[in-house]
C-alpha cells in the first residue's frame, strides 16, 4: 500500500490489515488506517484531533490507544474500538489510569493498566460484546515491567500472553500466560524465565515465540511444563510472527539492514524481504504483513504466507532471461548454477521440476548460510 506519509506497526486478522498512519504529518498526531486484502480498499478507522496508535484487529473489532493530541508526553492514554460492522466508535477503557497496548481477539481486549493507585502494573481484561467490567487477570508486582499483553482466540478458548520484565542489571524476565478459564485469576502460569534482553514475542496455536540473546525461541504449550525448540541462533533477532507452520522475524546485521526471514517445514530459513528496512512483521488468518522501509516513508507490504514461501507459486517473469528457465508444471524457476547443473546433470528426467526457488540455508560446520 503506497499511501502519503509514513505507515508503521500493521496488525492483520487475514482479511483485514490496520497500521498506524502519518499521513497528517505530526509524529503527536497520529492516525488509525485499516484496508482489505481482498480489493485493497483503504479506509480511515480514527482520524481527529487525538494521537492513535497500537491498533489491533479481528473480526469485527479493531482496538488502538488514543492520548488528547494537546497533552504532554506524561499524559495518560485510553483504549478506544470501532466495531466494523456496525460502524461505532466506543470506549474499552478509560478510567483515568494510564491504559496501553491494547490487543483483541475472540470479541476480547486486553491491554496493560498503570493506576496511580495501585503499585505495579495489571493486565486488563473485556468482553468487547456484552462489554461487561474488566477483569484484572494478572497484576505485576512494583519495579516490574510488563511487555505488549498478546491475546489469541480457537476452538479451546482464549489465550493471553505477556512478558513480565526487570531485576536491574540483570534484566530478569519472565514469559506469563493466562489461560482457560478467562475469568479466573488462578490460570495464570509461567512458561519460561530467563535473564537478558528481550526482543518480542507473539503466540499462536500451541507454540510461544519469543526472541532473546541466545536466538529464536519457541515454547510448546501442549505439556508443562514447556517444552523449547531453539529454532535459529544468531544475532539481531527481533519480532516474531508465528503463523500455522512457519514463524518469521527480522534479522539485523551490524549495517543495521533490516531483513525479514522465515522458517517452514521444507527450509531451513528464506528470505521473504531483504531491501530497506522491514519491521514490524504480523501474521494472522493466513497473511502476513510488515512495514518496508528505503530511506523514506514506510510502507505497509501485505502477501499471503503460502506465496512468501520457497515452495509458494511464482508467476513467470516479465521478461524471458537467459540465465533463468521458468517451469509453468510447478510455477518455480531454476537460475544460475542450479540451472547449468541440472541441464548438464540429466534435467526433467533425472531430476523433475524444481518444487521451490533457491533460499538461504544455515550450514551448521561451516556457520554460514548457503544457497539451497
Amino acid at each position: 500500500f503506497e499511501l502519503p506519509g509514513s505507515q508503521s506497526r500493521p496488525r492483520t486478522d487475514g482479511a483485514t490489515i490496520v497500521w498506524i498512519d502519518g499521513r497528517a504529518g505530526d509524529p503527536r498526531n497520529s492516525d488509525i488506517y485499516g484496508a482489505t486484502f481482498a480489493d485493497g480498499r483503504v479506509f480511515p478507522i480514527a482520524t481527529g484531533p487525538a494521537d492513535q496508535s497500537m491498533p489491533d484487529v479481528d473480526g469485527n473489532f479493531v482496538v488502538w490507544q488514543e492520548t488528547a493530541s494537546a497533552c504532554p508526553p506524561a499524559c495518560d492514554r485510553n483504549i478506544r474500538a470501532l466495531n466494523l460492522a456496525s460502524g461505532e466508535s466506543f470506549d474499552v477503557a478509560a478510567t483515568g489510569a494510564d491504559e496501553a497496548y491494547p490487543a483483541v481477539a475472540g470479541g476480547y481486549a486486553v491491554w496493560i493498566e498503570a493506576d496511580p493507585a495501585r503499585q505495579g502494573l495489571a493486565i486488563k481484561l473485556r468482553d468487547l460484546q456484552a462489554m461487561s467490567e474488566a477483569i484484572m487477570i494478572a497484576e505485576a508486582p512494583p519495579e516490574t515491567g510488563v511487555v505488549m499483553p498478546l491475546i489469541q482466540s480457537d476452538r479451546n478458548g482464549v489465550r493471553v500472553v505477556w512478558l513480565e520484565t526487570g531485576g536491574g542489571r540483570a534484566q530478569l524476565w519472565r514469559l506469563r500466560l493466562h489461560d482457560r478459564p478467562i475469568a479466573s485469576p488462578t490460570a495464570t502460569i509461567d512458561l519460561a524465565t530467563g535473564a537478558g534482553p528481550t526482543f518480542g514475542h507473539d503466540v499462536r496455536g500451541d507454540r510461544v515465540a519469543l526472541a532473546t540473546l541466545d536466538g529464536l525461541l519457541v515454547y510448546s504449550l501442549e505439556a508443562y511444563p514447556p517444552p523449547r525448540a531453539q529454532l535459529r541462533q544468531a544475532p539481531y533477532l527481533m519480532e516474531p510472527a508465528l503463523a500455522e507452520d512457519h514463524i518469521f522475524w527480522v534479522e539485523s546485521d551490524q549495517s543495521y539492514n533490516f531483513r525479514l526471514r522465515g522458517l517452514d517445514v521444507w527450509s531451513p530459513a528464506f528470505d521473504v524481504a531483504t531491501d530497506g528496512s522491514n519491521v514490524s512483521p504480523h501474521t494472522r488468518g493466513g497473511l502476513l504483513v510488515w512495514s518496508h522501509d528505503t530511506g523514506g516513508d514506510s510502507d505497509i507490504f501485505a502477501i499471503r504466507v503460502a506465496d512468501a514461501l520457497p515452495t509458494g507459486w511464482r508467476s513467470p517473469p516479465a521478461t524471458p532471461r537467459p540465465d533463468l528457465r521458468y517451469f509453468p508444471e510447478t510455477g518455480h524457476n531454476l537460475a544460475f548454477g542450479f540451472k547449468a547443473f541440472w541441464e548438464r546433470s540429466g534435467g526433467l528426467p533425472v531430476f523433475g521440476y524444481p518444487l521451490s526457488e533457491e533460499f538461504d540455508e544455515f550450514n551448521v560446520d561451516l556457520q554460514r548460510p548457503l544457497v539451497a
